[in-house]
């Protein structure tokens, strides 16, 4: 959690807002742990920089933009699958339909951090330079 609260000044985030955001975060870094998915601290600077900002969009109204095939065609069903855990609860609980892209967006982290820690380049396959120090 010191990652969430470094956030919270980065992100001029007021209590009510990191309390909401720092719940949701342990929801999902319970639902990560089940998987056994460890984020370091970059990928959670990341996640959690991303969840703050789509709960703010969704209060707003706003939406991201659609993410186009090239992109789609290269998430597995793995980490989409755990992106849909993560993300369609915060919907609900603002009353929103699920937008796929967001799922997307929260997906990309989630095979990220997979790959990274398989040792393995943005493609899925085995990072070369990882051997090297």
């Amino acid at each position: 959690m010191e990652v969430l609260y470094e956030l919270k000044d980065k992100l001029d985030m007021k209590d009510d807002e990191f309390k909401e955001a720092k719940e949701e975060i342990k929801r999902i870094d319970k639902i990560l742990e089940r998987e056994n998915i460890v984020l370091n601290e970059q990928f959670k600077i990341g996640l959690y920089s991303h969840i703050i900002s789509f709960i703010r969009r969704l209060k707003k109204g706003e939406k991201t933009i659609e993410i186009g095939n090239d992109i789609i065609s290269q998430i597995k069903d793995y980490p989409l699958d755990i992106a849909k855990r993560i993300v369609v609860p915060i919907f609900e609980k603002y009353k929103t339909a699920p937008c796929f892209s967001e799922i997307i967006l929260v997906a990309i982290h989630i095979q990220t951090a997979i790959y990274v820690k398989e040792g393995r380049d943005n493609n899925g396959r085995q990072d070369s330079c990882s051997d090297r120090r």
